[in-house]
């Protein structure tokens, strides 16, 4: 899933507002404050078909999947323009199917890959300086550590082959581990006194894979 800026900039959410954010500025200067957001996952697996152990079947496969996913966040911003963030993301368990056919006379490789991919991020966070006390628009770059758990599984089918070759036992795979990956994203927010609605993109950009999260949340100040 793919959010150019210009949608982020234009996506609002109008609950009305009952106070500016000078306020609660000025009676916590280092702007601590908390959230929780849920939204829709999407989760890139790129493997190797020789992981399944199967002769003669190798190669790159990419399997996507997508799931809800949600997250806790608790951040800081003692400068109107700069604060800090730092976010636990799950990004639910997605599945998906590929498949390798070496050619159209002999077996094939199908697959089904579940992954649920888990994450700790430590963001940066520089808001844009719009004249607009109960709105933000913001962007975030970070570094984060990623944390996978993928189980597959796989079966060989006969193609039109004289006489019939005989299906293989495949064996189940599973992999799993924690690797740092840079991380980024986008969004928008409404503020109303300590509280504020939000809606944001994140990504994680992994070798193995990328993953993110289109969400919807809130963040309370204290």
């Amino acid at each position: 899933m793919t959010v150019t800026a210009r949608q982020m900039r234009t996506i609002a959410l109008t609950l009305g507002l009952t106070m500016g954010s000078a306020p609660v500025l000025a009676a916590d200067p280092l702007g601590l404050y908390v959230g929780a957001s849920v939204g829709h996952a999407q989760v890139r697996n790129d493997l190797d078909f020789s992981n399944f152990g199967v002769p003669g079947f190798s190669g790159p496969y990419s399997v996507d999947g997508s799931d809800t996913g949600w997250k806790l966040v608790a951040g800081i911003r003692p400068l109107s323009v700069l604060g800090a963030e730092v976010a636990y993301i799950d990004f639910g368990s997605a599945n998906g199917t590929a498949g390798l056919l070496t050619n159209p006379d002999a077996p094939s490789l199908s697959v089904t890959t579940t992954s649920h991919p888990k994450a700790g991020v430590l963001f940066a966070v520089g808001y844009l300086p719009i004249p607009l006390p109960y709105l933000d628009v913001f962007a975030k770059g970070g570094v984060s550590e990623l944390r996978r758990n993928i189980r597959g599984t796989g079966q060989v089918t006969c193609g039109f082959i004289l006489p019939p070759c005989t299906p293989l036992f495949v064996p189940p795979y599973s992999a799993s581990g924690t690797s740092t990956h840079p991380a980024y994203g986008a969004g928008a927010q409404l503020k109303f006194t300590n509280l504020a609605v939000r809606i944001e993109y994140e990504r994680i950009s992994a070798g193995s894979g990328d993953v993110d999260l289109l969400s919807l949340g809130v963040t309370f100040g204290f």
